[in-house]
């Protein structure tokens, strides 16, 4: 009886865990450079039917719909803001997407943060990112993380913004996401 009771037992325990679904508010900044000066913004982001299956440490993260407004990012600088509004168009692309599925997400190992891909869609081109998770802190029922990517903006045919051809923006503009989960039954 007992080799049976330790057989079932050892069985349940290797059973994945159910993913949850999850409420997520996210904030997301952006930095890059131009010939002149850095700048840095952000913008509001929509995240739907986010699921999140828990682990000893840390958890698996799944997100089927993630929007990015373009009419949203701002360096709260008027001028750099239609400059960046015209590289975007909002209204041929109004939204910049994602996808992300099983992620690994848990503070860095030995200073080694994990490392996803998040399928990105943005004027019209999709392509694969590597985004890491530089911070995971879990505390009564919730966790906080942060993923850092970076995006070039020629791999999806943006133009980049210049100033009568001297002053140009730089190519690759790095993007910090800073998340909450919480369960969806929380204020």
């Amino acid at each position: 009886m007992k080799p049976l009771w330790l057989t079932l037992s050892l069985l349940l325990c290797a059973l994945p865990l159910a993913a949850e679904p999850v409420r997520a508010e996210t904030r997301i900044t952006f930095s890059g450079t131009s010939t002149l000066h850095d700048f840095s913004g952000h913008g509001t982001s929509t995240v739907h039917r986010v699921e999140w299956t828990p682990l000893a440490e840390g958890g698996r993260l799944s997100a089927k719909s993630i929007a990015i407004q373009t009419k949203s990012l701002t360096t709260d600088h008027a001028k750099r803001d239609r400059n960046m509004a015209k590289m975007f168009d909002p209204s041929s692309h109004p939204l910049i997407s994602g996808t992300l599925q099983n992620w690994r997400v848990h503070a860095p190992v030995d200073g080694t943060p994990a490392t996803n891909t998040l399928l990105l869609e943005m004027n019209g081109h999709t392509a694969r990112v590597p985004a890491k998770i530089t911070s995971c802190l879990e505390t009564g029922g919730t966790t906080r993380f942060r993923a850092e990517f970076d995006v070039s903006l020629k791999t999806f045919g943006l133009k980049r913004p210049s100033v009568l051809g001297l002053i140009r923006v730089g190519d690759t503009v790095h993007v910090q996401v800073d998340t909450l989960l919480s369960p969806l039954d929380s204020p």
